[in-house]
């Protein structure tokens, strides 16, 4: 059983949206320690599930997934009342600039490429909370 948090110190929340396990867990140990309540999701569709409930500070989505792509996710995501605030930060090994515009007009507030070090996630999630651009050569090196 876990001890509430009071309001006051409660952590700012991530939901981490990828297919792969790994990823998901390299994610979510490393936001972790660095105060974030991280909760996962496995593709699209769980992910717009999750939102819905979790209301997560922030979401890092992965774009190629099965069930529901990251580009549908966040479409889906920026069309809801109840998500529509939330930034979601797109997080990609893709390289075709078809789907990067896709999921940059879907509404993303970040693209970040893959393979992406924890501490460049860490930065850009910082930077979109404070409501700060992420310059293009710390996302698409």
């Amino acid at each position: 059983m876990t001890t509430p948090v009071p309001p006051t110190l409660n952590p700012q929340s991530v939901l981490v949206v990828d297919d792969y396990g790994d990823m998901r867990e390299l994610y979510h140990q490393f936001l972790s320690m660095h105060g974030f309540h991280v909760v996962q999701a496995a593709d699209g569709r769980e992910a717009v599930t999750m939102a819905r409930t979790a209301q997560p500070t922030a979401i890092v989505m992965d774009l190629e997934m099965p069930a529901m792509g990251g580009s549908e996710a966040v479409r889906t995501l920026k069309q809801d009342e109840r998500t529509k605030n939330i930034p979601i930060l797109v997080l990609t090994g893709s390289s075709r600039e078809s789907q990067l515009a896709e999921a940059w007009s879907a509404g993303c507030a970040a693209l970040l490429r893959k393979p992406c070090m924890p501490e460049v996630l860490l930065e850009a999630i910082q930077l979109v909370l404070r409501g700060e651009p992420v310059p293009l050569d710390l996302a698409l090196p």
